[in-house]
């Protein structure tokens, strides 16, 4: 936190690690440097999201905690069918984080937001698409100033929920009878699976097509 943009500095001294990973053959003799390279890139990760969750230190307390608890009661609303219990925590959630800075926090309390807006969505596809997809755009745009690493992550998470509305799947991946998947929707969806192209992930992009 000395420096003046420790999330700048962070992220290109990460990027560097990467480059020299990459660059290092494997053999047995690089085995260990290789891994320890890896060990301090996931520790340089972990750095850049404290600094990042440090912009928070400027607000009540309260606000944040709240904000979050609200946001998790709202899903654990939904996994009880009480969608307008849920809905009461979700206004008061989006109370608070009108006195937090953006950052991680709402981040993750929008996507909480989707995945409750994504319990009721079986009952009425085209309202709920409406809800989830502002969430969602409400997410990318606070991400747009965080690191390329959290910006991919959470757009992945956001990306797997809207293909699971475009395509027609309800809670616990079950089809919706007489869903009928439309042109622009399976280009979307096209886009969307293009986040995910690393080895890692490409079980994801199984599961869709």
């Amino acid at each position: 936190m000395n420096f003046e943009n420790p999330i700048e500095y962070l992220t290109k001294f990460s990027q560097k690690i990467q480059m020299t990973v990459t660059g290092i053959k494997c053999d047995q003799c690089n085995v260990r440097i290789s891994t320890e390279l890896c060990d301090k890139y996931i520790v340089l990760v972990a750095l850049t999201i404290d600094a990042l969750a440090n912009k928070t230190n400027e607000v009540d307390p309260q606000d944040l905690s709240r904000c979050m608890l609200y946001g998790r009661k709202a899903v654990a609303m939904s996994f009880k069918g009480k969608q307008a219990d849920g809905e009461g925590m979700v206004i008061r959630a989006l109370e608070c984080a009108d006195n937090i800075v953006p950052c991680l926090e709402t981040v993750d309390l929008y996507y909480k937001i989707v995945l409750f807006r994504r319990a009721w969505y079986e009952n009425n596809p085209e309202i709920e698409l409406k809800f989830i997809a502002y969430y969602t755009n409400k997410a990318r745009d606070m991400l747009k100033g965080m690191s390329d690493d959290l910006k991919l992550f959470w757009s992945r998470r956001f990306a797997v929920r809207l293909l699971f509305c475009y395509l027609g799947l309800g809670m616990r991946c079950r089809f919706i009878d007489g869903y009928q998947i439309r042109p622009e929707y399976v280009q979307k969806s096209e886009k969307l699976l293009e986040l995910f192209d690393s080895s890692a992930e490409i079980r994801i992009q199984m599961f869709f097509i």
